[in-house]
């Protein structure tokens, strides 16, 4: 009788321990299912933020195509109106500072381009090295979680 009362005690132990794992299991895999949630979630939104920046980038690259044509044109009737003289000088300063507005324009595209990129760039790279810590957290419960399965499968 003591030897059964023994064995059914440890049979109790025994069951009750693979309910906590399993439970602990549920929990951790719950933890992990949510984490790689928030993982592609986090990518989707580096990816939308790449395509923002790319394109901000595109168009930029356009403007600054588009000055550079305008300002060689500009730079070309300049150039003709010094030859045509005085009675031209009202037109060449006219078109002079109508070239400095527009430069100044694209300088200042230029910088607002360059300050959206680098808030894009250093968003990417927190989202990537939150991506990689939460990385880590996987990995680790992974462990904890196959550590205590094999305890439970040992006992």
């Amino acid at each position: 009788d003591s030897m059964r009362a023994e064995r059914d005690d440890a049979l109790k132990k025994a069951t009750a321990a693979e309910s906590v794992l399993q439970l602990r299991t549920a929990t951790y895999d719950a933890s992990v299912k949510k984490a790689e949630t928030d993982d592609r979630e986090r990518q989707t939104q580096l990816d939308s933020m790449r395509a923002e920046r790319d394109d901000a980038l595109k168009k930029a690259t356009a403007a600054e195509s588009a000055l550079r044509s305008r300002t060689a044109t500009f730079d070309a009737a300049v150039k003709k109106a010094d030859t045509d003289g005085r009675e031209r000088q009202i037109q060449l300063d006219s078109m002079r500072t109508e070239r400095d507005d527009a430069l100044k324009k694209a300088m200042a595209a230029e910088s607002a381009l360059q300050s959206r990129t680098a808030t894009y760039d250093a968003a990417v790279k927190k989202a990537e090295t939150d991506g990689r810590e939460r990385q880590t957290q996987l990995d680790s419960m992974r462990t904890e979680r196959d550590d205590a399965v094999k305890k439970a499968t040992a006992a």
